[in-house]
């Protein structure tokens, strides 16, 4: 009888129940965080998506809108297009300082030359 009572104590374990929340809860805090951050990415992929940005006109908010591109990279943007005047070709961005082969592939589809598709 000795090895029917030590049976009960094997399968009901604090730590066993102590393990089970705990793999319970780690799924819902990556959840949690994944579907925080999807958000975020996709409104801003469907705001650029909707409307192209004139890299001639823009302003550095606007410039911000584009993914890869914050407060510095709008700001050279706007100091190359003042200094050397209108962008001729969307290629010319890469003599932006900031902004390499990645950066404009990543916001080639969002932006414009021409101002009748903003």
């Amino acid at each position: 009888m000795k090895k029917d009572q030590a049976r009960p104590q094997l399968k009901s374990t604090p730590s066993s129940e102590t393990d089970r929340a705990s793999k319970t809860a780690k799924p819902k805090e990556s959840a949690t965080t994944q579907s925080s951050q999807i958000p975020i990415s996709s409104e801003k992929s469907q705001k650029s998506s909707t409307k192209k940005i004139n890299i001639n006109t823009a302003t550095k908010d606007e410039l911000m809108q584009l993914p890869g591109i914050g407060e510095v990279k709008a700001q050279n943007i706007i100091d190359y297009r003042n200094k050397n005047g209108k962008f001729t070709n969307i290629d010319d961005l890469i003599n932006v300082s900031g902004i390499g082969e990645k950066t404009l592939d990543k916001i080639r589809e969002f932006i414009t030359l021409d101002e009748n598709k903003e």
